[in-house]
């Protein structure tokens, strides 16, 4: 599909893009904190189910909030493509995706291994 967008519209869509990277980034983090809270509070209450179906749960959502945030980046390398969007755009905030890949995984693996922490100790305390 060949689409022309006037630079108006192609930066406005980048406005937008930006804006939405920026919410899912917010919205992983926002489930991310809600879930070492939650493992915190419950953390007596935790059998092995339970503490399968939170883990797989916030995977899941982890891997679609960071699918979203994929796809948005690579519309705002197309724009850039396209050149309506100045390069510098992108070498501006080159940092960004590198740093948000990092934190991304880092708090995967860190709600993850407190799930298995918060399990395994609590387990061997109270049984």
């Amino acid at each position: 599909m060949d689409i022309t967008l006037t630079t108006y519209e192609a930066l406005d869509l980048m406005v937008t893009l930006s804006d939405q990277l920026d919410s899912i980034f917010g919205y992983w983090i926002s489930t991310s904190f809600a879930m070492v809270v939650g493992i915190y509070v419950a953390k007596e209450h935790l059998n092995f189910g339970l503490a399968m179906c939170i883990g797989v749960l916030y995977l899941i959502a982890s891997m679609m909030f960071g699918s979203r945030w994929i796809a948005a980046g690579s519309m705002i390398q197309e724009l850039v493509a396209t050149k309506l969007i100045p390069e510098n755009y992108l070498e501006a905030a080159s940092f960004l995706p590198w740093l948000r890949v990092v934190t991304f995984t880092f708090g995967c693996v860190v709600t993850e291994g407190y799930l298995v922490y918060a399990y395994r100790t609590f387990r061997n305390e109270y049984t």
